[in-house]
C-alpha cells in the first residue's frame, strides 16, 4: 500500500542559504512543502566526524531538495542526509536529523566581522586538573554552509561563547565540518 496525498499532513519550511554584500551568510526560506513526518526514535549521524541528531524520516512529492537545505518541522531544525526515490513514483524519502542551530561570527582578513550559520555538535569533554585552577575542555563539531569557509586558528563566537578553530574537513560536497575547541575553568 502506498502514500496518498492525504497522508502529508505535516507542513515543511524548506530553507537555503544566501551570502549578503556584506560577506553574511544566512538561511533565507526557499519553499514550503506539505509531507508525512515519522520519528524513528534512532540517531543518524549528519556529518563524518561522528555528530548525529534524532532521526525523522520525511515521505514528500519530489522536489528540488537537497541536503545542502535545512528543514523546519514544528519550528525545529533539520538537516537533510539523504534523500531516495520512494517505491511509489513522484515521492521520495529523506532521512534528516535534528541540529542545534547556532548562529557564529568571525573576523575577515579586514578586521570586519561577518556571521553565518552552523549546526553544532559536542564531540567530547574532558577535566584537566592544573595549579592553580581546574579546566574543563569541551570539543565540538561545526558544520557549516559550503559557502562558509574558514581556517584553522580562527576565533569563532557563537552567543556569548568563543571556540578556537583546531581542523577543518572541507570534501563533503554539500557542508563543510570544522572540530572547534573551547576552555573553561572549572
Amino acid at each position: 500500500m502506498g502514500i496518498k496525498v492525504g497522508d502529508m499532513r505535516e507542513r515543511l519550511s524548506i530553507h537555503k542559504t544566501q551570502t549578503d554584500e556584506t560577506g553574511n551568510v544566512q538561511w533565507i526560506d526557499a519553499f514550503k512543502a506539505w509531507a508525512n513526518v515519522e520519528t524513528t526514535g534512532k540517531k543518524i549521524p549528519y556529518a563524518s566526524t561522528a555528530a548525529s541528531g534524532d532521526e525523522i524520516c520525511i515521505t514528500m512529492w519530489k522536489n528540488l531538495l537537497t541536503t545542502s537545505h535545512l528543514v523546519l518541522w514544528g519550528g525545529r531544525p533539520y538537516k537533510p542526509v539523504s534523500i531516495a526515490p520512494y517505491s511509489q513514483p513522484g515521492f521520495i524519502v529523506v532521512k534528516a536529523a535534528k541540529v542545534l542551530f547556532v548562529t557564529c561570527e568571525k573576523e575577515n582578513q579586514e578586521g570586519e566581522k561577518f556571521s553565518f550559520p552552523g549546526f553544532l555538535a559536542e564531540k567530547w569533554v574532558k577535566h584537566q586538573e592544573k595549579n592553580p585552577f581546574d579546566s574543563n575542555v569541551m570539543q565540538y563539531v561545526l558544520v557549516t554552509p559550503k559557502e562558509v569557509e574558514l581556517e584553522s586558528g580562527a576565533i569563532i563566537t557563537s552567543g556569548s561563547e568563543s571556540y578556537h578553530l583546531l581542523l577543518g574537513h572541507t570534501l563533503e560536497e554539500d557542508y563543510n565540518e570544522y572540530e572547534i575547541r573551547r576552555t573553561e575553568d572549572s
